[in-house]
């Protein structure tokens, strides 16, 4: 007679994380701030129908200029002239993403005053600032030795790169967060580092920018009131640790990678209100967008009906006006 044991084999070390004491809740307001990684969160939170501000400002990666866009709104001031560029016939500023530009230059003054005017108006009430680290590596202009947040494709010779330590980044930070929590004692402050390596820095530097990331981002958690952190870089690298998990640039995050984060960040930072609006709202959003095969069926017409029915229901703790407004003229058009 054989004799069999079984052992199993895991094949992957899933990171768990102690739930937030402080919640997000489907009334709250949100400003989400940092690299393109605050860009796809800020979304989500915006399709789930909260309210939240994305990155006014456009993409920032490194601490410096994040605090610098909000030290601006706070204290209701301007970019200096000196950060405003033309180049190709395009006016941009050094503080800001080139999505924040213009073929005209007051035009271009004008939407910088509107997006600060937009995020002071928005931090002062907000409950949640979530702040998403994306790079140490920072640029200096080498003419007035000030740090920019895009270098806006002008040559490499006009600037120095280099590396903020942690301590640049801690004084910066303390600076930023005591104006930010005169402005607004009870936001909570959500510290994430960005999953998406910076390649062009090579894999190297990337490595002791993230890791100056994340232990700053340590520290302040540790030493300041009100400030979480979110392990999305954890997730990625120590969780996801396999290219399947990655896009086709094997640099971001695949949809399916973003999709795991994203059900991690809901389980540790939502209340169960909301968790349960998501669920709710999630399959809404499938019905919404179900595209059928012959739609003057009545079971078609019956499926619009009771999706109206069910948004009607959930209307009293959103705004669904549009989806409402949009199945309604369905169902009259049919």
């Amino acid at each position: 007679m054989y004799s069999f044991s079984v052992t199993l084999i895991m094949f992957r070390t899933e990171l768990n994380f102690p739930p937030s004491t402080e919640k997000i809740g489907l009334k709250d307001t949100i400003v989400s701030l940092g690299s393109c990684f605050a860009d796809n969160h800020g979304e989500r939170l915006i399709l789930n129908k909260l309210s939240c501000l994305v990155n006014p400002a456009g993409i920032i990666y490194n601490p410096y200029s994040i605090c610098k866009v909000i030290d601006y709104a706070l204290n209701e001031e301007l970019p200096d002239q000196a950060s405003y560029l033309q180049h190709d016939g395009v006016f941009s500023n050094f503080d800001f993403h080139s999505r924040i530009s213009d073929t005209d230059g007051i035009k271009l003054q004008q939407k910088i005053s509107h997006s600060l005017h937009q995020l002071q108006k928005n931090l002062v009430r907000a409950k949640w600032l979530i702040i998403t680290f994306g790079t140490a590596v920072v640029y200096t202009r080498k003419d007035n030795k000030i740090i920019v947040a895009n270098c806006h494709k002008v040559p490499a010779s006009k600037f120095n790169k280099g590396m903020l330590s942690q301590k640049q980044i801690l004084a910066v930070f303390m600076h930023t967060y005591q104006s930010i929590m005169a402005a607004n004692p009870e936001i909570q402050i959500l510290l994430t580092v960005s999953p998406v390596r910076h390649v062009r820095d090579t894999l190297e530097i990337n490595s002791i920018s993230k890791a100056i990331l994340r232990i700053t981002s340590d520290t302040l958690k540790t030493e300041l009131p009100n400030i979480h952190y979110f392990p999305s870089y954890e997730i990625m690298m120590d969780d996801l640790r396999d290219y399947r998990f990655y896009a086709d640039d094997l640099i971001h995050p695949s949809h399916q990678a973003m999709n795991y984060i994203w059900e991690k960040f809901c389980k540790g930072f939502m209340d169960d209100a909301l968790l349960d609006f998501i669920n709710k709202w999630g399959e809404i959003r499938k019905d919404l967008n179900h595209r059928p095969f012959h739609p003057e069926t009545k079971s078609h017409l019956q499926f619009l009906t009771n999706t109206l029915e069910k948004l009607k229901q959930l209307s009293g703790e959103v705004n669904l006006e549009v989806e409402i407004a949009q199945l309604e003229k369905q169902l009259n058009d049919k």
